[in-house]
Protein backbone atom coordinates (compact mmCIF):
# COMPACT_ATOMS: atom_id res chain seq x y z
CA UNK A 1 0.00 0.00 0.00
CA UNK A 2 1.44 3.37 -0.44
CA UNK A 3 1.06 5.95 1.42
CA UNK A 4 0.32 9.80 0.04
CA UNK A 5 0.61 12.91 2.28
CA UNK A 6 -1.40 15.60 2.13
CA UNK A 7 -0.65 19.49 2.65
CA UNK A 8 -2.18 21.28 6.06
CA UNK A 9 -3.95 24.41 5.46
CA UNK A 10 -2.78 27.54 7.57
CA UNK A 11 -6.41 29.65 7.83
CA UNK A 12 -4.32 32.16 10.24
CA UNK A 13 -0.24 32.56 9.48
CA UNK A 14 1.90 34.89 11.43
CA UNK A 15 4.35 36.23 9.24
CA UNK A 16 6.20 38.11 11.43
CA UNK A 17 5.24 39.85 15.01
CA UNK A 18 6.26 43.59 15.77
CA UNK A 19 5.80 44.28 19.12
CA UNK A 20 4.60 42.35 22.28
CA UNK A 21 4.14 44.37 25.27
CA UNK A 22 2.75 43.78 28.78
CA UNK A 23 2.86 46.82 31.50
CA UNK A 24 0.41 49.26 33.36
CA UNK A 25 -0.02 52.11 32.69
CA UNK A 26 -0.45 55.40 34.93
CA UNK A 27 -4.14 56.14 35.78
CA UNK A 28 -3.52 59.74 33.72
CA UNK A 29 -1.40 57.79 30.49
CA UNK A 30 -2.38 58.93 27.15
CA UNK A 31 -1.14 57.62 23.94
CA UNK A 32 -1.66 60.81 21.18
CA UNK A 33 -2.09 57.87 18.42
CA UNK A 34 -0.59 56.14 15.31
CA UNK A 35 -1.35 53.94 12.35
CA UNK A 36 0.90 51.62 10.93
CA UNK A 37 0.49 48.74 8.32
CA UNK A 38 0.21 46.13 10.20
CA UNK A 39 -2.49 44.37 12.94
CA UNK A 40 -2.56 44.83 16.05
CA UNK A 41 -5.04 44.43 18.98
CA UNK A 42 -4.97 45.39 22.99
CA UNK A 43 -6.52 43.22 25.93
CA UNK A 44 -6.82 44.71 29.21
CA UNK A 45 -5.98 43.03 32.03
CA UNK A 46 -6.95 44.61 34.58
CA UNK A 47 -8.69 48.36 35.20
CA UNK A 48 -10.24 50.32 31.96
CA UNK A 49 -9.30 52.23 28.93
CA UNK A 50 -10.57 54.43 26.28
CA UNK A 51 -9.55 53.69 22.98
CA UNK A 52 -9.75 56.07 20.27
CA UNK A 53 -10.37 53.18 16.44
CA UNK A 54 -10.79 55.68 13.25
CA UNK A 55 -13.67 57.86 14.14
CA UNK A 56 -15.03 55.62 16.88
CA UNK A 57 -14.24 55.65 20.94
CA UNK A 58 -14.86 52.26 22.44
CA UNK A 59 -14.43 52.05 26.67
CA UNK A 60 -12.61 48.74 27.64
CA UNK A 61 -12.83 47.13 30.76
CA UNK A 62 -11.08 44.12 31.98
CA UNK A 63 -10.91 40.78 29.32
CA UNK A 64 -11.76 42.68 26.52
CA UNK A 65 -9.86 43.20 23.46
CA UNK A 66 -9.79 45.39 20.79
CA UNK A 67 -8.61 44.58 17.05
CA UNK A 68 -6.79 47.05 14.84
CA UNK A 69 -6.17 46.31 11.10
CA UNK A 70 -3.87 47.84 9.51
CA UNK A 71 -3.39 51.81 8.83
CA UNK A 72 -6.20 52.63 11.35
CA UNK A 73 -5.99 55.42 13.38
CA UNK A 74 -5.81 54.54 16.86
CA UNK A 75 -5.24 56.12 20.02
CA UNK A 76 -5.13 54.99 24.13
CA UNK A 77 -6.14 57.04 26.91
CA UNK A 78 -6.40 55.54 30.80
CA UNK A 79 -9.54 56.23 32.41
CA UNK A 80 -8.11 58.92 35.16
CA UNK A 81 -9.12 56.67 37.74
CA UNK A 82 -6.89 53.25 37.67
CA UNK A 83 -4.23 52.49 36.67
CA UNK A 84 -4.73 49.64 33.82
CA UNK A 85 -2.89 46.94 32.59
CA UNK A 86 -2.73 45.84 29.12
CA UNK A 87 -1.48 43.72 26.51
CA UNK A 88 -0.13 44.92 23.23
CA UNK A 89 0.56 42.75 20.23
CA UNK A 90 1.22 43.56 16.66
CA UNK A 91 1.91 41.66 13.78
CA UNK A 92 1.94 40.97 10.12
CA UNK A 93 -1.09 38.50 8.49
CA UNK A 94 -2.29 38.10 5.33
CA UNK A 95 -4.70 35.29 6.24
CA UNK A 96 -8.61 36.35 4.71
CA UNK A 97 -10.09 35.57 7.92
CA UNK A 98 -7.75 37.91 9.92
CA UNK A 99 -10.84 40.88 8.71
CA UNK A 100 -13.53 39.24 10.34
CA UNK A 101 -11.61 40.83 13.55
CA UNK A 102 -11.64 44.46 12.07
CA UNK A 103 -13.26 46.90 14.24
CA UNK A 104 -14.41 44.17 16.92
CA UNK A 105 -14.21 44.15 20.68
CA UNK A 106 -14.42 40.87 22.18
CA UNK A 107 -14.25 39.22 25.57
CA UNK A 108 -11.86 36.41 25.69
CA UNK A 109 -11.98 33.15 27.59
CA UNK A 110 -9.77 31.74 30.22
CA UNK A 111 -8.41 29.56 27.67
CA UNK A 112 -7.92 32.48 25.65
CA UNK A 113 -6.37 34.07 28.49
CA UNK A 114 -3.86 30.99 29.15
CA UNK A 115 -2.53 31.55 25.81
CA UNK A 116 -2.05 35.24 26.17
CA UNK A 117 -0.11 34.25 29.33
CA UNK A 118 1.68 31.70 27.20
CA UNK A 119 2.75 34.16 24.83
CA UNK A 120 4.13 36.72 27.73
CA UNK A 121 6.06 34.17 29.32
CA UNK A 122 7.77 32.71 25.81
CA UNK A 123 8.65 36.47 24.63
CA UNK A 124 10.58 37.17 28.34
CA UNK A 125 12.97 33.91 26.92
CA UNK A 126 13.53 35.32 23.57
CA UNK A 127 13.27 39.23 23.39
CA UNK A 128 15.78 41.27 25.46
CA UNK A 129 14.50 44.71 27.59
CA UNK A 130 11.71 45.04 29.26
CA UNK A 131 8.09 44.47 28.04
CA UNK A 132 6.47 47.74 29.48
CA UNK A 133 7.69 50.17 27.07
CA UNK A 134 5.15 50.84 24.62
CA UNK A 135 7.22 53.26 22.69
CA UNK A 136 9.53 50.31 21.59
CA UNK A 137 10.12 50.72 17.91
CA UNK A 138 11.83 46.79 17.30
CA UNK A 139 11.97 44.23 19.47
CA UNK A 140 15.41 42.75 19.97
CA UNK A 141 16.54 38.87 20.66
CA UNK A 142 18.23 37.79 23.50
CA UNK A 143 21.42 36.52 22.76
CA UNK A 144 20.96 33.51 24.46
CA UNK A 145 17.01 32.72 23.57
CA UNK A 146 14.77 29.47 24.74
CA UNK A 147 15.06 26.96 22.45
CA UNK A 148 11.93 26.95 20.26
CA UNK A 149 10.62 30.38 21.67
CA UNK A 150 9.88 32.16 18.48
CA UNK A 151 7.91 28.87 17.37
CA UNK A 152 6.04 28.70 19.90
CA UNK A 153 5.07 32.42 20.25
CA UNK A 154 3.86 32.45 16.45
CA UNK A 155 1.99 29.34 17.35
CA UNK A 156 0.53 30.23 20.59
CA UNK A 157 -0.54 33.74 18.91
CA UNK A 158 -2.12 31.50 15.87
CA UNK A 159 -4.31 29.56 18.10
CA UNK A 160 -5.07 32.37 20.18
CA UNK A 161 -6.84 33.70 17.13
CA UNK A 162 -8.50 30.83 15.77
CA UNK A 163 -10.06 30.26 19.42
CA UNK A 164 -11.32 33.85 18.72
CA UNK A 165 -12.48 33.37 15.51
CA UNK A 166 -13.95 29.57 16.54
CA UNK A 167 -15.72 31.42 19.07
CA UNK A 168 -17.58 34.75 17.53
CA UNK A 169 -17.87 33.25 13.78
CA UNK A 170 -17.56 29.45 13.46
CA UNK A 171 -21.02 27.36 14.24
CA UNK A 172 -21.12 24.71 15.09
CA UNK A 173 -18.11 24.62 17.68
CA UNK A 174 -16.23 21.61 17.88
CA UNK A 175 -16.35 19.61 20.86
CA UNK A 176 -13.95 20.01 23.12
CA UNK A 177 -14.51 17.47 26.09
CA UNK A 178 -10.96 16.92 26.89
CA UNK A 179 -10.52 20.68 27.37
CA UNK A 180 -10.99 20.19 31.06
CA UNK A 181 -8.07 18.24 31.74
CA UNK A 182 -5.13 19.26 33.52
CA UNK A 183 -1.64 18.79 33.84
CA UNK A 184 -0.89 15.60 36.62
CA UNK A 185 1.28 17.06 38.63
CA UNK A 186 -0.34 16.61 41.97
CA UNK A 187 -2.67 14.20 43.76
CA UNK A 188 -5.78 16.82 43.44
CA UNK A 189 -4.93 17.08 39.67
CA UNK A 190 -4.85 13.35 39.07
CA UNK A 191 -8.51 13.30 40.99
CA UNK A 192 -9.78 15.77 39.05
CA UNK A 193 -8.81 14.31 35.76
CA UNK A 194 -10.14 11.14 37.03
CA UNK A 195 -13.67 12.69 37.93
CA UNK A 196 -13.96 14.45 34.66
CA UNK A 197 -13.05 11.05 32.57
CA UNK A 198 -15.81 9.35 35.08
CA UNK A 199 -18.34 12.32 34.34
CA UNK A 200 -17.74 12.50 30.73
CA UNK A 201 -18.59 8.65 30.52
CA UNK A 202 -21.71 8.64 32.75
CA UNK A 203 -23.10 12.25 31.39
CA UNK A 204 -26.57 11.20 31.07
CA UNK A 205 -26.91 9.17 34.65
CA UNK A 206 -27.55 11.38 37.83
CA UNK A 207 -24.28 10.30 40.35
CA UNK A 208 -23.64 11.58 43.90
CA UNK A 209 -20.38 12.45 45.49
CA UNK A 210 -20.24 9.16 47.46
CA UNK A 211 -20.83 6.90 44.39
CA UNK A 212 -18.27 9.29 42.55
CA UNK A 213 -15.48 8.38 44.98
CA UNK A 214 -16.38 4.87 44.26
CA UNK A 215 -17.13 4.53 40.99
CA UNK A 216 -13.89 6.98 39.80
CA UNK A 217 -11.02 4.34 39.47
CA UNK A 218 -9.94 4.67 42.78
CA UNK A 219 -9.35 8.27 43.03
CA UNK A 220 -9.18 10.20 46.40
CA UNK A 221 -12.08 12.34 46.31
CA UNK A 222 -11.99 13.49 49.64
CA UNK A 223 -13.43 16.75 50.83
CA UNK A 224 -9.94 18.41 50.41
CA UNK A 225 -9.52 17.72 47.21
CA UNK A 226 -12.39 20.01 46.28
CA UNK A 227 -13.25 22.76 48.26
CA UNK A 228 -10.10 25.04 47.85
CA UNK A 229 -10.07 24.21 44.02
CA UNK A 230 -10.80 26.66 41.12
CA UNK A 231 -11.14 24.71 38.43
CA UNK A 232 -13.47 22.60 40.15
CA UNK A 233 -15.18 25.53 40.88
CA UNK A 234 -14.80 26.54 37.19
CA UNK A 235 -16.06 23.91 35.71
CA UNK A 236 -19.08 23.80 37.72
CA UNK A 237 -18.59 20.23 39.87
CA UNK A 238 -20.98 20.44 42.63
CA UNK A 239 -20.67 17.71 45.38
CA UNK A 240 -22.99 19.47 48.19
CA UNK A 241 -26.98 20.29 47.75
CA UNK A 242 -27.94 24.34 48.21
CA UNK A 243 -30.65 24.91 50.57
Amino acid sequence: MDYQSVCLKDCMEIREIVSLHYFQYRSDFFFPGETHPFWEFVCVDAGEITVQAGEETICLKKGDILFHAPNEFHSVKADGKTSPSIVVISFYCDSPSIWRFQKKCMRISDKEKSLLAKIITEGKGVFAGRMDQPYQKKLLFLEAESFGGQQLIRQYLSEFLIQLYRRYFSYPLPMEAKDYYVEKSSRQSESYNRLVEYLESHVYETQYGADLQRQSHGALLCAEDFSGSREYRRHGFIFQNED
